[in-house]
């Protein structure tokens, strides 16, 4: 909300205020304000983000919700007047949980006022809400999660309810109630503030709405309240009030009755409560706080992480590290430096999504890297954890360029099988079952992949509504692949590093079906099982596998072009397998990314054209992931098990997928 329409707002409800004040006998304390019984626990600053200070910066956010492990957080000053408050075209940002000073991803909403923002997991769905008092204002936008630009539903809050002044929404996929807080003008020209619950017989919340409302003047009866969220333990509702910078903890089903705990942030440092997210941390509540704090000075944006009561433990701090340049066949080596705030902690780094063979001292954090494979970009990230309880991280972002040797200019790969990949992309993942699975019949884990599983680092790139033809019967013949034949040596089926692996019966049939030749041309005697997946390795497996033909004219994206595997990825865009990298634009497609569980889960859906009820939660990490329903559907037509047999209650969503795991994937889904 800008600085004219709080003004406004407050003046509205000022009789209210004076009427409250002279019945209470109470003049309320500035900052702090008493509830009747209900306990008051002054708030703890876990940590504190300058988001004025991200690329490109935030100067007015305005909402925050969790997303997997990441943070969006929105941002109102897009439509400043004043351009020196404000530079680029985005008022959305994606950064990481472990460490929110990253960016990750940034895009455009359809509204330039946004309020706030909440998330449906299950389908994937952004409910932004909107207070722009002209124009199309007051109501909240359904948006794609892939593909903010595109909305998918519109609530006219304004129309329907008569509401003045719309703030932040808070979304329950488990019971399908979106609520949003706000004011209302009642008849008789009454300002009252108000809690929206809507429910709507669309899964996209584009009609069929009911809706019932809930006065909260009695919490604050002259304060604005812009911040909502669920406290994702007790499930009740919690309310922030701008200027008095109090969270009211609320029974959302008898939200007319007296607040069952108050938060005060008000000495923490916070100017306003703009925005609010709650996060679990080990079986405790975290709140994320937007401060929008004031328009075109130094102090512009904030983002803080606050805990009820004292703080346990403070995460460390990452120095950041610059970009990175070796030639292939050399060595890369720098040294991460941290330090952690609470004294006698101690540091363990680790590597997320970093190139196969790469290491880091876990204490002395000392990176090292013989540089292999083809001349490329790439990203990875540098984490480290401290030893409190809960622990907590920070990450960073390496930006690597990987330059080819003068004097000799690296080989064609042969097929998706180049070797190790490039790290970087959205993310990270382990274990994939196997046609003769491990013990327990489950996915398999760890293989090379990277301590801790990997993380993500942009919003989900590909998932989208399947539209890809379905799968042959029969395993497929040799597939077609115009214009990407690999030279070398026909198919074999006794490469030398897979005898007695666990997937080597899964290798053997990809083999044995011609979608797959070896991993070291001309040779391609070895299948490098345990070499991570890129995009475009992976488009060269479904093509082949699943014997797509139409490229739609060619040059789907401008960061193929010339790529080995440009064809197959031109293939795979226009048989509605994937969309792009980089939403809402969507015109680049990270060939050289990795590919994690999840983001698998979601290409095999669609190319395999798998709907209908993801029949249950098998798993027990993927709950609120964004990629839950396609992994329930994977594993419910038999492809997927598990990552951690014999017991396999995990998926390991973020894990990156080896070569080994793609072949018992394909195998599973395709095989006899």
């Amino acid at each position: 909300m800008n600085d004219a329409r709080v003004e406004s707002n407050a003046g509205r409800r000022l009789l209210l205020g004076a009427l409250a004040g002279i019945v209470a006998l109470v003049t309320p304390l500035a900052g702090v304000e008493e509830a009747g019984a209900a306990t008051t626990v002054a708030a703890q600053v876990v940590r504190v983000v300058e988001t004025g200070d991200w690329d490109p910066p935030s100067g007015d956010p305005s909402g925050v919700v969790r997303v997997g492990e990441r943070l969006v957080v929105v941002d109102s000053e897009v439509d400043e007047r004043d351009d020196a408050c404000y530079e680029g075209d985005v008022n959305l940002w994606e950064v990481s949980l472990a460490d929110p000073t990253n960016v990750e991803n940034t895009a455009r909403l359809p509204t330039d006022e946004p309020s706030g923002v909440s998330y449906d997991p299950v389908n994937r769905l952004l409910f932004v809400s909107d207070d722009e008092n002209v124009g199309e204002g007051n109501k909240i936008w359904v948006v794609d999660y892939d593909d903010p630009s595109k909305v998918r539903g519109e609530i006219e809050l304004g129309e329907l309810e008569g509401a003045v002044d719309v703030e932040d929404p808070a979304y329950d996929p488990d019971t399908r109630e979106l609520f949003s807080v706000g004011l209302v003008r009642r008849p008789g020209g009454d300002i009252e503030a108000v809690i929206f619950r809507i429910t709507s017989t669309s899964e996209t919340f584009s009609g069929g709405y009911t809706i019932h409302t809930s006065s909260i003047d009695h919490l604050h009866p002259t304060d604005d309240f812009e911040g909502l969220a669920i406290d994702p333990n007790t499930k009740n509702l919690l309310v922030g009030t701008q200027q008095g910078r109090q969270i009211y903890e609320v029974d959302r089903h008898d939200i007319g009755a007296e607040p069952l705990r108050v938060i005060d942030a008000s000495r923490t440092g916070l100017q306003y409560v703009s925005g609010l997210a709650a996060v679990d941390v080990g079986g405790t509540t975290h709140y994320w706080v937007t401060d929008r704090r004031s328009d075109c000075s130094a102090l512009d944006g904030l983002l803080m992480e606050l805990s009820a009561g004292p703080v346990s433990n403070r995460p460390p701090t990452l120095a950041a590290i610059p970009d990175k340049t070796v030639v292939s066949g050399q060595t890369l080596s720098f040294t991460a430096v941290a330090s952690d705030p609470d004294p006698g902690q101690s540091l363990t780094f680790s590597l997320v999504g970093a190139p196969a063979g790469a290491t880091i001292g876990p204490t002395s954090g000392v990176f090292s890297w013989v540089a292999s494979g083809s001349p490329r970009e790439l990203e990875f990230k540098v984490r480290v954890t401290d030893s409190g309880s809960p622990q907590l991280s920070a990450e960073r972002t390496v930006h690597l360029t990987v330059e080819p040797q003068p004097e000799e200019p690296p080989e064609a790969p042969d097929d998706p099988g180049e070797p190790p990949g490039e790290p970087g992309g959205p993310d990270t993942p382990p274990g994939e079952g196997d046609g003769s699975s491990p013990p327990g019949g489950g996915d398999g884990g760890g293989g090379s992949n990277p301590p801790g599983g990997g993380g993500g680092s942009t919003p989900p790139s590909d998932p989208g509504k399947p539209g890809a033809p379905k799968p042959p019967t029969k395993p497929p013949a040799k597939p077609q692949d115009p214009g990407q034949e690999p030279t070398g040596p026909t198919v074999r089926s006794d490469f030398s590093d897979t005898n007695g692996h666990v997937f080597e019966a899964d290798i053997e049939w990809l083999a044995a079906e011609g979608i797959t030749r070896g991993c070291n041309p001309p040779i391609n005697d070895r299948f490098c099982p345990d070499d991570h997946v890129t995009r475009g390795q992976m488009a060269a497996f479904l093509v082949r596998a699943l014997e797509y033909t139409d490229n739609g004219g060619g040059n789907e994206f401008v960061d193929d072009n010339g790529t080995v595997f440009e064809g197959d990825i031109d293939r795979l865009a226009t048989a509605g397998v994937t969309r792009g990298c980089n939403p809402p634009r969507n015109d680049r497609f990270c060939p050289n990314d990795y590919v994690t569980r999840g983001q698998m889960a979601a290409f095999l859906v669609r190319a395999l054209d798998l709907t209908g009820s993801d029949a249950g939660d098998r798993f027990g990490d993927d709950d609120g992931h964004v990629f839950e329903s396609d992994i329930e559907l994977l594993a419910a037509a038999g492809v997927t098990r598990g990552c951690n047999p014999p017991k396999n209650d995990r998926f390991c969503p973020d894990d990156y997928v080896t070569r080994g795991q793609m072949a018992a994937f394909l195998h599973r889904a395709l095989g006899e």
